[in-house]
């Protein structure tokens, strides 16, 4: 690998902020995994720092700062900002994530003659997709898919993305490489305790007299998870289990649109809202199912998470989705958009534990082998090796 001026590869991951979100928390694990592979990474949010970015200064990894305020004609001001940050970072590539972020490493790559690669965490490649009008999503897809094509080379979080990719901006198959999301594994022993504690009060049929099953749902509040057909599934759930309860745990704009519906259902007691955590490991460690009727993923982080921890699944059945969970091999799958088939399928898993309990363990080796913050970070450095030898490319 070419290396940078203090003799270690120093690689700029680009993001639009650091705040807390699925994205957000990838390029905090990748930037951690890089640092243990011996790699410098600096990470920038260009618009706003955040949650994220703390965590990993205290780990020590270096933060460059978003441009002050970055709206309006201000935004025109990121790409000579960030061209600062190369050379004073002495930056030898450059690793956008996400469509606003494409653009400008295209930009500094101009600027600065630095490699670059893209790595599109989601199938419909832009962002905000579902609340921005026709013509801005056309123009944003045209800027992604220029940029692209003129990637050193792209990174796709999973085989439904990458199809996407050759399919929708023309890539060749040597110039999209899949490296999925990674998770941190949990102490094995405290996973296998949780493991036998949901087994157990599944088991039981969830008879203690205050108990009933905790249905996690974690993450943002937004249209593409289509959150209101979890919500409508929630009354065909109690008809079952009348103590269930379902825990959203995350915010975003469909939040009080969400909670109105609840009320008119009939359902809001049945209903926690502990809004945005800092820690969701307790969240995962104490709940019993994991639940996501998402219409749009690139790969789930939440998934991965809850199959590291043992914590059933069950997921609308999109091609990203199931490229984790398979025919039902590790979680259970529903029917997208589908209430009475979302409900069919929480009550299935809590109603068969030694079935549901064999996905689990399926489920363990599978982020054990594939998924591991240590596994993926190694593939990154590989895909960064294959863009530097043939470029001759040095930071300074």
């Amino acid at each position: 690998m070419k290396l940078g001026q203090a003799g270690t590869l120093t690689v700029l991951q680009l993001i639009h902020g650091m705040k807390l979100g699925g994205a957000e928390k990838v390029v905090r694990l990748i930037a951690s995994g890089l640092r243990d592979e011996g790699l410098r990474p600096v990470v920038c949010g260009w618009y706003t720092g955040g949650e994220e970015a703390d965590l990993l200064a205290a780990e020590g990894i270096t933060i460059a700062p978003p441009l002050a305020n970055a709206r309006g004609w201000r935004r025109l001001l990121v790409p000579g900002h960030l061209h600062r940050i190369v050379k004073a970072q002495h930056v030898g590539l450059i690793h956008a994530h996400m469509s606003d972020s494409a653009v400008w490493a295209l930009l500094l790559h101009w600027l600065s003659g630095r490699p670059f690669i893209i790595t599109h965490h989601n199938a419909n490649l832009i962002d905000a997709i579902v609340t921005k009008t026709a013509w801005y999503r056309w123009l944003r897809h045209a800027l992604v898919h220029f940029c692209a094509r003129r990637a050193d080379l792209n990174i796709a979080v999973s085989e439904t993305v990458r199809q996407v990719l050759m399919v929708e901006a023309g890539l060749q198959p040597d110039q999209v490489r899949f490296v999925p999301n990674g998770v941190p594994l949990p102490p094995e022993a405290t996973v296998q305790k949780a493991r036998k504690r949901r087994l157990a009060r599944a088991t039981g049929g969830f008879d203690a007299p205050e108990d009933g099953p905790m249905i996690l749902y974690m993450g943002r509040f937004v249209a593409q998870k289509t959150l209101d057909v979890l919500i409508a599934a929630i009354p065909d759930l109690l008809a079952r289990f009348p103590k269930a309860r379902v825990v959203m745990l995350g915010e975003g704009p469909e939040g009080e649109s969400l909670k109105a519906q609840a009320e008119a259902l009939g359902v809001a007691e049945a209903i926690d809202w502990p809004g945005r955590v800092d820690d969701v490991t307790p969240w995962l460690e104490n709940a019993d199912l994991l639940a996501l009727p998402s219409r749009v993923e690139g790969l789930p982080m939440v998934v991965l998470e809850a199959m590291a921890w043992a914590l059933p699944v069950v997921a609308s059945d999109i091609p990203s989705n199931r490229e984790l969970i398979g025919d039902d091999d590790f979680g259970r799958l529903s029917w997208q958009g589908d209430p009475a088939d979302l409900a069919r399928a929480m009550i299935a898993a809590l109603e068969d534990p030694a079935g549901t309990d064999a996905k689990v363990e399926r489920a363990i080796a599978l982020i054990r082998d594939n998924y591991s913050i240590a596994a993926v970070a190694r593939l990154h450095v590989q895909v960064y090796q294959s863009v530097l030898r043939p470029s001759g490319s040095t930071g300074g």
